[in-house]
């Protein structure tokens, strides 16, 4: 990251992080296409999430809105497969520093689409212009994304609901 805009659009997601209860931790070197790692830990010391951040900064990232949503196009096969693979979870967080809005989308094979019907060589995502990083409502979403299959998460949930704390299982 080099520029003053992006600078600012990083510094600005590790304030809301900081402010909502996530440790944030830049990822300044040999970017591919992960800019921050964003950690929540629960009020008994636990970790209960990680993610990782794509952040664009800037008023032009916001010049196409269609419906309620910012359609971001930058994007190429390169990084559909790294964020698609990463064994984290992956958002995209957008930030304009003139109107001082912040959203984000996950980036899944499910909101990362083929541009030209499916046709095209890019991709695309549409970000909803309400999901703000972070308000109470996407704090929720955000603490429940994951990677792993389906039943082990389920599993892994019933274990925190036990007083005795068991390994949870992670995928192999």
């Amino acid at each position: 990251m080099a520029n003053k805009t992006e600078r600012i659009g990083v510094s600005h997601c590790d304030e809301i992080a900081s402010r909502n209860n996530w440790l944030f931790r830049e990822q300044p070197i040999n970017d591919i296409g992960i800019d921050a790692h964003m950690e929540f830990i629960d009020e008994l010391g636990l970790p209960k999430q990680l993610l990782a951040l794509q952040i664009k900064s800037g008023e032009s990232y916001f010049n196409e809105i269609k419906d309620d949503f910012v359609v971001f196009r930058d994007i190429n096969e390169r990084q559909y497969n790294y964020w698609i693979n990463n064994s984290l979870p992956c958002i995209m967080v957008l930030y304009n520093p003139t109107t001082n809005q912040c959203i984000w989308q996950k980036l899944t094979e499910e909101t990362i689409l083929k541009t030209s019907n499916g046709e095209g060589k890019g991709y695309f995502i549409k970000i909803p212009l309400n999901q703000l990083f972070i308000d109470e409502s996407s704090n929720n979403e955000l603490l429940k994304l994951s990677k792993l299959p389906e039943d082990i998460a389920n599993y892994n949930f019933l274990l925190s609901q036990k007083e005795c704390r068991l390994q949870p299982v992670t995928k192999k």
